[in-house]
């Protein structure tokens, strides 16, 4: 990942590979560590995120509650996307210490629909081998969304509008 130049924020923001299949700019949110010091990180995003991997853990089995945390911004421009993929291979193995569900937090409180960027969630046809059917999630500020890693194919499209995101990964 290669240090993001460009922006004027005091975020240590990095450009996540590979650049042919996103476009966003990203930073880790770790405790104690850069931007996850700021007193809202801190003391409100941070520990929600360490509630509901702990509540993971009691409903699912495997899931020993470890945390990768990222903030991510989409810049505003037609070609900020990020292409079709899942977060982690497919494993029905519960006890491997892959990633095994993904939740979003959606930091857009001025987010309409004009300003694109929505998330596309595409079913998969396991007996085929294809997509199927797809959903689009508005990345309305305040909205959390979760789904299991290996399962799920995602998308970020094009946005039209700067868009923030942190999304916690849960193994």
């Amino acid at each position: 990942m290669a240090r993001s130049e460009g922006r004027s924020d005091g975020v240590e923001w990095r450009t996540p590979e590979p650049r042919n299949a996103r476009t966003d700019v990203a930073t880790w949110l770790k405790a104690g560590q850069g931007l996850a010091n700021d007193k809202v990180f801190a003391e409100q995003l941070l520990p929600k995120f360490d509630a509901l991997a702990a509540d993971l853990c009691m409903l699912m089995a495997g899931i020993e509650g470890r945390l990768e945390i990222q903030l991510a911004c989409f810049p505003a421009n037609q070609n900020s996307r990020y292409h079709r993929h899942t977060d982690e291979h497919a494993n029905c193995r519960p006890m491997s210490t892959n990633r095994k569900v993904t939740c979003i937090l959606y930091l857009n409180p001025a987010w309409v629909e004009a300003s694109a960027g929505c998330l596309r969630l595409t079913e998969t046809d396991h007996e085929m081998g294809t997509a199927g059917g797809t959903v689009n999630i508005e990345p309305i500020g305040g909205r959390l969304l979760c789904f299991l890693s290996g399962a799920m194919m995602h998308e970020v499209l094009p946005t039209l509008a700067e868009r923030f995101a942190i999304t916690a990964w849960v193994s």
